[in-house]
């Protein structure tokens, strides 16, 4: 991306106001190769996906960080609050990203139960014996979504080899969901949900 009206898409994008609850949310994480004063490194990009009451979709948002195995910051809970997001259903998370169950305080979003990917798509895990029927079907349909995603993105920064730099690879992973959750629209009759129509989703999300 070349063009500042594009990089100012992105931001507007990524910083988007959301819903106020989610019957699941899904955590995953992207590498991307980075180049830095000569050198190659892998910079982890995670990114989210929300999963609405009546099975729609949305894609919440890209974050940058080092470490795989570091725990998920608990700032970044408190950048979806501050976006809008007060609940979390049932938020699952890669193997490599932990997330401390229940998540800190200052997280400001309640997140009633966490798990891994592995175990929130197991129909016959005994830690989610207690989740309604219909909420774990929902999480697997948004795992098996995310999967989808994970591939094609997988395959677009390996087609880009390398970049300049964190921010570069960020804003490609960050245009490549914009792109995915425009597509959710184009073929949703859930169009009140777009990101451009935010107050209408303000209104559904209340009413969760």
């Amino acid at each position: 991306m070349n063009d500042r009206g594009d990089f100012d898409q992105l931001h507007a994008w990524r910083n988007r106001p959301l819903c106020r609850k989610y019957v699941g949310a899904i955590f995953r994480s992207a590498v991307a190769a980075v180049r830095d004063r000569g050198n190659l490194f892998d910079m982890h990009i995670y990114w989210g996906l929300g999963c609405h009451v009546d099975g729609g979709f949305e894609l919440l948002g890209t974050w940058l960080q080092k470490d795989c195995d570091a725990a998920f910051p608990a700032a970044k809970l408190s950048e979806l609050h501050d976006r809008g997001v007060d609940d979390i259903g049932l938020l699952a998370c890669v193997s490599g990203l932990s997330v401390p169950s229940p998540p800190p305080r200052e997280a400001e979003v309640r997140c009633r139960r966490v798990v891994f990917v592995s175990e929130a798509v197991s129909t016959g895990s005994t830690q989610l014996s207690d989740v309604r029927p219909a909420v774990h079907r929902l999480v697997l349909a948004g795992e098996l979504r995310a999967q989808h995603i994970q591939r094609r993105l997988t395959s677009a920064l390996t087609r880009r080899d390398c970049f300049d730099d964190a921010t570069a690879a960020l804003n490609c992973v960050a245009a490549h969901l914009m792109r995915v959750e425009r597509r959710f629209h184009q073929t949703s009759t859930r169009g009140t949900l777009a990101w451009e129509q935010r107050a209408s989703a303000s209104a559904v999300g209340a009413a969760l």
